[in-house]
């Protein structure tokens, strides 16, 4: 089959400050955003989607979808012993972030659309494919991710808005600053990363 499209609507950037010196990164940077050829290094357009079932205890089917990689899936599981009228379902949604996740942290506040729509925003930090996997606790220095994750109130879709990558190792460690939303910013975010360095996106 061809290979799956990137998904248009969730740009890669690399962290400027890994390009620059100690001196000159002291200072806040710029992300810079990657080529087609770039980014495919972290969602390789060549991989097929990933196939998942889902079930939950009790019910009496379970669900099943293809989730391209860089993609999310909405699926609806028939809700069995809580209670709640016969037919009733619950919302999942399957992500393909490409590797291995090793943290992950929601932002402390919603965000809220202009028609009214509220939205959660997940931040993943994803292993690098060329090193998926180290030892606990070893520094590691390789190319790494942290996605961010648009997600409805009621789980009814779910989408990549940004990927910031980094050659600052594996993420470890992620902390959202709260309060630190504004007007134009979503908020602070620090992350712990494999190379043993704290870093701050705003």
């Amino acid at each position: 089959p061809p290979a799956p499209a990137m998904p248009e609507q969730a740009p890669f950037a690399m962290d400027r400050a890994s390009k620059l010196s100690k001196d000159e990164a002291r200072g806040a940077v710029d992300l810079v955003e990657l080529c087609f050829t770039q980014a495919a290094a972290f969602l390789p357009p060549s991989c097929r989607p990933c196939p998942v079932r889902l079930s939950l205890r009790g019910a009496s089917r379970s669900v099943s979808a293809d989730v391209p990689l860089g993609q999310a899936r909405a699926l609806r599981v028939p809700d069995v012993g809580s209670g709640r009228p016969e037919g009733d379902c619950l919302n999942h949604a399957m992500i393909n972030v490409g590797c291995f996740i090793s943290c992950a942290a929601w932002c402390p506040q919603p965000v809220i659309a202009d028609s009214g729509t509220r939205f959660h925003v997940l931040v993943l930090g994803v292993h690098s494919r060329e090193q998926p996997l180290s030892r606990v606790g070893a520094p590691t220095h390789n190319d790494a991710a942290l996605q961010l994750w648009r997600v409805h109130e009621n789980i009814e879709a779910c989408s990549l808005q940004l990927a910031i990558a980094q050659k600052a190792g594996n993420p470890r460690q992620l902390r959202w600053v709260d309060p630190s939303r504004t007007a134009d910013r979503l908020g602070l975010l620090f992350a712990v990363t494999g190379d043993g360095s704290l870093n701050m996106h705003s």
